[in-house]
């Protein structure tokens, strides 16, 4: 759940796991991002603590709650619910209002997330990469699927669209090239189309 909740919609480790059920509106069919899991290293040991200071303005967004995720989300407050039945007293119940939790009811933690996602790259042989990056793939299928430039900065929660510009420009100049290409061939100066072709699409 987590990795799929960063692959559709590019939100941090920190945002995935400040995430709490009060965020999912079933009713308007939205998921809101308005705290994050903060980790800091007090007397030796990882502590977590959930903020609303969040990175930037920009971070604090409301976007449509894709079917895929809502049916996991469903299906995870169903798990929730069976797993704190079967383990009773063993069942940690402090993270309840948490959506990204373990088996047992302990909050999954972004360091927790990073070293796992690591695990797991490492365990099925799969190409090496970040958890981060996940947040970039998502902005690359955006793109590639044309989805504007300023909704992907809404979408990523990017401070500015000049930001999201400099990450992803190189990404867009391959969506000018294909425009190119269709202009080219609907032109017809491709030498693509025939002569009668051309008239056929309304040029003399």
């Amino acid at each position: 759940l987590v990795i799929k909740i960063a692959v559709y919609y590019g939100f941090r480790r920190s945002e995935v796991a400040g995430l709490k059920w009060d965020a999912i509106d079933l009713e308007e069919s939205t998921i809101t991002v308005k705290r994050k899991a903060q980790e800091t290293k007090v007397d030796g040991e990882f502590k977590v603590k959930i903020v609303k200071d969040l990175k930037n303005k920009s971070s604090y967004r409301t976007l449509p709650l894709i079917p895929e995720i809502e049916e996991l989300l469903l299906e995870k407050k169903r798990r929730n619910a069976m797993y704190a039945e079967l383990l009773g007293k063993g069942y940690n119940h402090d993270y309840d209002e948490y959506i990204c939790t373990d088996y047992a009811g302990n909050l999954i933690t972004p360091r927790y997330i990073t070293d796992h996602f690591r695990y797991m790259i490492k365990k099925y042989g799969l190409k090496k990469i970040r958890f981060h990056d996940l947040r970039h793939s998502c902005a690359s299928l955006l793109l590639a699927n044309g989805v504007p430039m300023k909704s992907i900065q809404e979408w990523l929660g990017h401070s500015t669209y000049q930001t999201t510009a400099d990450l992803y420009s190189h990404l867009d100049f391959e969506s000018k090239k294909d425009a190119a290409r269709a202009i080219s061939d609907a032109l017809g100066f491709g030498g693509e189309k025939s002569e009668s072709e051309s008239e056929k699409s309304g040029l003399k």
